[in-house]
């Protein structure tokens, strides 16, 4: 079994030591349970006849889906040649053809404000006993596709773009928000982004504070440096929320 593992490992998953060992007794207890369930006599061929029905049932669901992507690749590629929404960090392979998909064209919407309202990010706010209390769901308006699409592409984008970095730490450190409130933020940050791509024609470009353009490799080690939120800030945030909402 070592050998085996040691020669099929995919990934970045080690060859051999603890995890190779603890994935081998993990394999003897699934047989043994097997085993147990099955009784002593097994009657393989059987078994290994439904192996290899689910095995190629997995595999024309995989080659349906390749064959979905590429053909989602082809559409967008033809919708949007230059690539425009791709150059928006956080912006991927996966959301840029959502957006395409959904708002059709950006000449339906006549201003920034316009789209943000579409896609709906705003969190979800409730006043009780004059206090304001942050909630932790989005409103229910817009678009929800693109509206979960572009949350995610803000946990990314925060992360690559020195401008949302900067953004998002601001919010964190110094307006004393919560993570969802900040990403928000930095997700309505994207849809600004997405307007004017659109609009002008032009691919974004990545510039750090002081307006010079950049690579992404560039961006990563200025993040890190400058806008980087504590793990201490992230646990007060979350004690704050829990206390509030308690």
């Amino acid at each position: 079994l070592a050998k085996y593992v040691g020669a099929h490992a995919g990934g970045n998953h080690p060859r051999s030591g603890p995890f190779v060992e603890t994935l081998i007794t993990g394999l003897r207890e699934a047989a043994q349970y097997a085993q147990n369930l099955h009784g002593t006599h097994i009657d393989f061929s059987e078994l290994q006849f439904e192996i290899a029905t689910e095995i190629e049932n997995v595999l024309k669901k995989i080659q349906i889906v390749g064959n979905l992507e590429q053909h989602i690749a082809d559409l967008y590629k033809h919708l949007d040649p230059q690539a425009l929404l791709l150059s928006i960090p956080g912006v991927g392979r996966h959301l840029a053809p959502t957006l395409i998909g959904i708002l059709q064209n950006i000449e339906r919407f006549h201003s920034e404000k316009h789209l943000r309202g579409f896609c709906g990010l705003f969190p979800r706010r409730a006043d009780s006993g004059g206090v304001e209390r942050a909630g932790q769901t989005l409103t229910q308006g817009g678009n929800n596709r693109i509206k979960h699409a572009l949350y995610l592409a803000a946990d990314t984008a925060r992360k690559t773009d020195p401008e949302l970095a900067e953004l998002y730490w601001r919010l964190m450190t110094v307006k004393g928000h919560h993570h969802k409130q900040a990403l928000c933020a930095v997700a309505n940050r994207i849809v600004n982004r997405i307007f004017s791509v659109l609009k002008r024609g032009k691919p974004y470009e990545v510039r750090d504070r002081e307006g010079n353009g950049i690579t992404l490799c560039e961006a990563k080690p200025i993040i890190l440096e400058r806008y980087t939120v504590g793990e201490n800030i992230r646990a007060g945030r979350r004690s704050n929320r829990i206390e509030k909402n308690s």
